[in-house]
């Protein structure tokens, strides 16, 4: 997967309403299904980089900017200004904003802990 697509789809995959019955039964119905074990990998790296990286939670992170976490487009806004001050964040490769890693890393933290 390329990384702009690997990028859409780890974003894309994190702003799903995770505790949805859809996700949680499709998820639970068919762990071994690819797309499934895929997207978790990907986020849970993220996950992984971030509580490496920082010293701040991603909850921690987006209180600090005043980024409300369930606005898609102010995540989107902030991901844009990140990557034209050079505030980026690497997992394996694929380079994000720092405002969208700490977004995916909450989205998987939120989703595990429930």
């Amino acid at each position: 997967m390329t990384n702009i697509s690997r990028r859409h789809f780890i974003y894309g995959v994190s702003l799903i309403p995770l505790t949805s019955g859809a996700f949680v039964n499709a998820f639970t119905i068919e762990p071994q299904n690819p797309i499934f074990k895929s997207a978790m990998f990907e986020l849970l790296q993220v996950l992984t980089q971030w509580q490496q990286k920082e010293a701040l939670s991603p909850e921690e992170f987006l209180a600090e900017r005043g980024i409300n976490f369930q606005n898609k487009t102010e995540i989107s806004d902030k991901s844009q200004q990140d990557f034209i001050r050079g505030d980026l964040f690497e997992v394996k490769g694929l380079v994000l904003a720092k405002t969208e890693a700490a977004a995916i890393a909450l989205a998987v933290e939120r989703f595990f802990s429930t």
